[in-house]
């Protein structure tokens, strides 16, 4: 274990243990703020290490509590978060539902950075549903209200996601465009929040082999250096997809075993998922068989099915029926 992975995990340790003091301290005062603010905190500091199950409940609890006082905008603060670690939990039809209540509660009090927040969560939920078009729109909208309010940040995650969906709908320059401006705007204004993954995505939306090579190796020098966990989800995927598109079994399955290992502290169902296809993918390259076909290949697709997914994180619907 190297010596910045484990000062990561001590400083995480301490907060948490920070975190739980500050829980107990509200609930002692009676302060429905103070306790929201701590399960808030809980629930972000799981999301920073992709535990996304763990950062549910912690959300979910938050917004309860919020909802029980009338905290309008901890509601709002917190809905859009359980959104976004629903739909990485796998259950993205009530990800999408909690993304558009996070976008009207917004609205409610025109509070834009929270709207601009829960747009892009909205849209994580349309793209894993396929609902290409209205990811687009609400992508591009959250990355107009960030860029109005000078929320960087998050503009260039907006930013990165739409560059990603235009790829999936075949807006291949539109594409390149917006993911050079997503990773110029997020490698100033904090890389580690959305860095690596703006960066798969720019390599995703080009062609040269060797221009990709070079950003997935500044992605992986950064997601080393330590980030938000939302990246491995999707830095991880689209290089998957790459190799994938480009026959390059190895490395396809390489950064699949990368992905597992980021994400082994809480297995995620969508996660699981993924890499199922990419090994199903890559293995079935290898040996020069039709990955569609088979056994294994069917249970795939009843599993995509169950979860109502109908895109996985690489991006393929190859399994979905």
């Amino acid at each position: 274990m190297s010596r910045t992975l484990r000062r990561s995990i001590t400083c995480a340790e301490e907060a948490l243990a920070s975190n739980a003091q500050a829980l107990d301290l509200a609930r002692a005062v009676g302060s429905a703020r103070l306790e929201v603010g701590a399960l808030s905190g809980f629930g972000d500091a799981y999301f920073m290490s992709a535990a996304m199950k763990t950062a549910v409940s912690y959300y979910t609890q938050a917004v309860e509590r919020a909802r029980s006082d009338g905290l309008v905008r901890d509601v709002a603060a917190n809905l859009h978060n359980l959104s976004v670690a629903r739909s990485y939990s796998g259950d993205v039809v009530q990800g999408r539902k909690d993304g558009i209540e996070a976008v009207e509660v917004s609205r409610s009090y025109f509070a834009l950075v929270p709207e601009c927040v829960a747009l892009t969560c909205l849209g994580v939920a349309h793209t894993l549903l396929d609902e290409i078009e209205d990811a687009l729109e609400v992508f591009a909208n959250s990355a107009e209200v960030g860029a109005r309010v000078g929320a960087k940040r998050l503009e260039a995650q907006a930013l990165e996601h739409l560059a990603r969906t235009q790829v999936y709908a075949g807006l291949a320059e539109e594409a390149e465009k917006t993911g050079r401006k997503a990773v110029g705007v997020a490698l100033e204004h904090g890389p580690n929040f959305v860095g690596p993954k703006a960066i798969s995505a720019l390599a995703l939306a080009i062609s040269d082999a060797d221009e990709q090579d070079r950003l997935l190796e500044q992605g992986e020098a950064l997601v080393a250096k330590g980030c938000v966990g939302h990246n491995y989800l999707h830095f991880y995927p689209d290089a998957c997809a790459i190799m994938i598109d480009r026959g390059e079994w190895e490395r396809a399955l390489a950064y699949a075993d990368a992905l597992e290992r980021v994400t082994q502290k809480e297995r995620l169902p969508l996660v699981d998922l993924t890499l199922r296809e990419i090994r199903c993918l890559a293995e079935a390259g290898q040996h020069g068989n039709a990955p569609t076909e088979g056994e294994g290949a069917d249970t795939l697709r009843t599993d995509f099915a169950r979860t109502g997914v109908r895109r996985s994180l690489s991006g393929r619907t190859d399994f979905i029926i």
